[in-house]
């Protein structure tokens, strides 16, 4: 719904607040921010591509924390945010777009953004519970951003060393901010993970049935049959339904996955 779509979007700007400032219509944020979001679509494709229940899910969550603030730097600024946000419409988006949003999402901006990632969050609301898997990502993000007041100069000085060792790098220090500390390679500025950081904790949708229902439907959706190809697969009366459509994907896996596709 409305609200719960504006307060996870609201958490997401939120935290890169942090780190960021003069974020409106900065070039080389809004190319690196498209990026992070043409990533993790692909890695969601991906998750989709092996039928990994759990990676799906955490990757629909990323898609929508790194579009989510996409859209909000391709504004001119606060106000127009502001605006655009109030007068925007989720667009409806059927299971058989799934595949081609995850493809183009990362080509929208502004309201354009707003209307189709609203629009697709309201389709994965319906598949599962996206709101969990959102809470989840944002408890795992915070985690990269310990509270000042826990962070005694000791636990500072192991959390750098921990990243100098882990990333091989040899300039890494920390800013507070906000009641947070945020470590950073100093020759980039870019945020590192300190020992604090926890993965989004999604065992729950591991091997998920009713995930897996909804992949093999996406799946499904997009094959395309040749009507001399299907009519031979249909013929044979060793071939059923749950055999065909993932086989034009792959032999060995698909075919194997899809078996039991129709129930």
């Amino acid at each position: 719904n409305n609200q719960t779509f504006k307060q996870k979007m609201i958490e997401v700007i939120n935290i890169n607040d942090l780190f960021r400032t003069n974020v409106f219509q900065n070039k080389q944020l809004i190319q690196s921010q498209k990026q992070f979001v043409i990533d993790e679509a692909n890695e969601t494709l991906a998750a989709l591509n092996s039928f990994d229940t759990r990676e799906f899910v955490d990757g629909i969550g990323d898609v929508f924390v790194t579009a989510s603030y996409l859209a909000y730097i391709t504004h001119d600024n606060q106000s127009s945010f502001d605006i655009h946000y109030n007068a925007h419409h989720p667009v409806t988006i059927n299971i058989k777009s799934t595949e081609s949003i995850l493809k183009n999402i990362s080509n929208y901006s502004g309201i354009d953004m707003l209307n189709m990632l609203h629009g697709f969050m309201n389709l994965m609301e319906k598949q599962f519970d996206i709101v969990d898997v959102l809470d989840k990502i944002h408890v795992s993000n915070m985690s990269k951003f310990p509270l000042a007041s826990e962070s005694t100069p000791d636990v500072i000085d192991k959390n750098i060393e921990y990243i100098k060792a882990k990333k091989n790098l040899p300039n890494v220090g920390y800013i507070e901010k906000n009641g947070r500390i945020i470590y950073l390679d100093l020759d980039t500025q870019k945020f590192q993970k300190p020992m604090s950081f926890v993965e989004p904790e999604l065992q729950a949708y591991e091997n998920n049935p009713k995930i897996l229902k909804l992949m093999r439907e996406i799946k499904l959706s997009s094959v395309w049959f040749s009507d001399s190809w299907l009519s031979e697969k249909l013929n044979n009366p060793h071939v059923t339904y749950g055999q065909i459509a993932p086989v034009c994907y792959s032999e060995q896996y698909y075919l194997t996955v899809g078996l039991n596709a129709e129930s």
